[in-house]
């Protein structure tokens, strides 16, 4: 049994727009992440507790010069791409990788109001790339800062005084699905 799990999560960006693929959850507020979610096998000889990939997708659509544009944001976590160890504490890895999750949601949230409240009237693209790349250093300064008070998931009261935070914070803003 290993004395310190270590766990890592990776953000996908490609380009400035992380794309859902076959294997892939939408965030959900009334269904958490689960043990059975982490479906890569576990990378054992690396030394890590498990890996989780999340993604930020955007998008937008705009029929028309005098239109006005829709934003699509959303929070997906990878389930082909994450992976837990199977001889860890899954219960309290799941939880960890969660929060992560969470935060990418937290963002993304955060990320469509601004965009549907600060859209130039012309072409939206490059406001919504500027939009996105300080979206994705924000979840990676808050998942780092997480990482960190955590100490990688290690500390469990930590975890949950961080999933307390975050739900409040997601719950005071409007969801990503919708106009």
């Amino acid at each position: 049994m290993r004395n310190v799990t270590t766990i890592v999560t990776l953000a996908l960006i490609s380009g400035s727009f992380a794309q859902s693929g076959p294997d892939t959850l939408h965030w959900s507020s009334v269904q958490p992440l689960r043990g059975s979610d982490f479906k890569m096998e576990p990378q054992t000889y690396s030394g890590l507790g498990g890996e989780s990939l999340c993604m930020l997708s955007t998008n937008f659509t705009k029929t028309g010069a005098f239109t006005r544009t829709k934003f699509e944001v959303a929070a997906y976590f990878d389930r082909a791409k994450s992976w837990i160890d199977l001889n860890g504490d899954r219960a309290a890895m799941v939880a960890y990788f969660q929060v992560l999750f969470d935060i990418y949601e937290l963002h993304a949230r955060q990320l469509k109001q601004e965009l549907e409240q600060q859209a130039p009237r012309g072409n939206p693209t490059e406001f919504m790339h500027a939009r996105y790349d300080a979206a994705m250093a924000a979840i990676t300064e808050q998942s780092n800062q997480f990482r960190k008070e955590s100490r990688m998931g290690m500390n469990h009261d930590v975890v949950k005084q961080w999933q307390n935070r975050i739900e409040v914070d997601i719950a005071s803003l409007p969801s990503t699905q919708g106009p």
